[in-house]
Formats: C-alpha cells, structure tokens, sequence
C-alpha cells in the first residue's frame, strides 16, 4: 500500500516541506490555488478534500486525513479544470447570483428535463441521466486524478493515492500489485448515476435481492433487455472513457 505524504504539519496551516515542493511545482505549471486546512465545522470521516465551486481559489484539505495526493487532486480541480469543470464553475456562480429564490429557473430546468424524460424509451432514460448527472463528474474526477499522479510522480512519490471508501463494495479498490486503484473513485459516480436512475424507476437502489445480495440492473427481471444490454454498454465502457481522461492529463503534466 502507499505510504502516507503528508501536506500540512498536523493539525495546522504549516506546510511539511513535502507540501512546499508540491506547491512549488503546480506554480510552475500556473497553479494559483490557495490549499487551506478544511474548516472543523466542515470535517466528516471520509471527506479528505474539497473543492467549492463558488470559491475555486480556495480548495480544503483535512489535514487530520489527508496528504500530498488530495491536495494535488484539489489543485488540479481549481487551477486546471476540464471544460465541464470549469462550465460547472460557471452555472454554480450565475445560480448564486440570481439566488436561492430563482423559481423560474429552477422549474425551467425541471420542466425540460421531465419533457426529456417522459418521451423517452426505458435505455434512453437510463443513458441520458447517466450522461448528464454521472459522467461530467467522473470526466472532471478522472482528470483530478490523472493530474495529481502526474505531480507525485514527479516529486518521487509514486502512487500516494489514499483511497475512497465506495459503498456496497462493488468496485476494486486495489489493483493486482496492491496499489490503490486511482480509478476508483471518479468510477463512484458511475453508479451514482445508474442509482438515480433506479429510483427514479421506482425499484430503488440496487434492485431487487438475491440471498440478501442487489441484483442490479443487469439481472433484475424488472427492467427490460434493452435496458439491461443498455446497462452492461454502460458498465463495460465506464473504465476505458476514465481512463483516457486519467492517462490524457497524466501525459500532460508528467
């Protein structure tokens, strides 16, 4: 397993030296992230770092659970930001704007999206849903993920991956060599996105039960077989289509 690089000194604002040359190298590429120990009142198990789209300058990190790697992925999402990252900047900034009382724009967006909805075939509604919740996000993750194994490797750290806990197990967190699998996690919201899908269909997440185990898509009777063929495109193809984006801005930055 990799060894833990540790961003701040404890439980503080102080860079480890570690953190410094970190810093240093993203301010070669144009990096101008400000990485800030997240704030106790916005601290859970588990949230090793984030990053506000209402303020991208000013990324948190735990420093009582995270290192070098989630600075480094948190860099990567505030100063180099796919194209649907930085859209997603954008639309978070002009809802702020208009504020939390925009009805209008609100029920506009949830009209469309029933209109889409409505007309389509059983597949058609899972792909879309997948497409417009699931992979913009594992696109922008994949690419965070890519970019800061670009930056440890080059600081002589390897793969310094901590990890995601995914829930239900379903995913390998490790790969043949006992490294973590950096994939993981931007492959998380692949099954977020089928899982809103369930719901919507009104089976829940995970589908029927088998011996206390979800069944799934893939062989729950209540779906169809064009939305189980549907399913397993989805499935097969989520790996490769991350991947790409890991390896695309891993090159570019190693």
């Amino acid at each position: 397993m990799p060894q833990f690089v540790p961003f701040f000194q404890g439980d503080s604002d102080q860079l480890t030296p570690q953190g410094q040359e970190l810093i240093k190298l993203a301010g070669k590429y144009g990096a101008n992230t400000n990485v800030i120990p997240t704030p106790d009142y916005e601290r859970q198990p588990g949230g090793l770092g984030f990053m506000s789209f209402l303020d991208p300058q000013n990324v948190r990190v735990d420093p009582t659970q995270a290192g070098v790697h989630t600075a480094a992925h948190e860099i990567f999402h505030s100063s180099f930001p796919t194209d649907i990252g930085r859209l997603n900047m954008q639309r978070s900034f002009e809802r702020e704007q208009k504020g939390p009382f925009d009805f209008m724009g609100m029920k506009a967006d949830y009209d469309n999206r029933t209109k889409v909805l409505a007309g389509a075939s059983q597949p058609a509604r899972l792909r879309y849903i997948y497409e417009t919740d699931a992979v913009p996000v594992m696109i922008e993750e994949a690419s965070a993920q890519g970019g800061a194994r670009a930056f440890t490797d080059q600081l002589g750290f390897g793969n310094i991956d901590q990890g995601y806990p995914v829930p239900g197990g379903f995913i390998k967190q490790t790969t043949s060599d006992g490294q973590v699998d950096s994939l993981a996690y931007p492959l998380m919201y692949r099954d977020q996105g089928i899982n809103k899908f369930m719901l919507r269909e009104g089976v829940g997440i995970g589908g029927g039960l088998l011996d206390g185990q979800p069944l799934g898509i893939g062989i729950d009777p209540r779906f169809s077989p064009e939305t189980r063929e549907e399913y397993y495109r989805i499935v097969n193809n989520a790996r490769p289509r991350v991947q790409r984006e890991f390896n695309r801005v891993y090159t570019q930055y190693r």
